[in-house]
């Protein structure tokens, strides 16, 4: 069984990460289930949490020249409510 949780991050993050979908398959992509103003809501199962977490990661460490400002920040800030929900 697994078990979902609903997140909210930045929009500008979720909006890069969806649109290269970085998992090995569909069922390792959360859900967009709600938008409201800068931040989007998603479902995801721990696999999922753990790929976004991870991707958020490598995207706040600064480890790519041409990504966008507001995608580095919103992927720091989806760092931080990541981990807060693991803890």
């Amino acid at each position: 069984m697994h078990i979902m949780r609903t997140l909210h991050i930045p929009a500008t993050y979720w909006d890069d990460f969806a649109e290269r979908c970085p998992v090995d398959s569909p069922e390792q992509m959360p859900v967009e289930v709600g938008r409201a103003g800068r931040r989007v809501t998603v479902q995801a199962d721990e696999t999922q949490a753990a790929y976004l977490l991870s991707d958020a990661r490598f995207y706040a460490e600064g480890n790519t020249d041409d990504t966008p400002r507001a995608v580095i920040s919103g992927a720091k800030r989806a760092v931080e409510l990541l981990a807060a929900c693991r803890a």
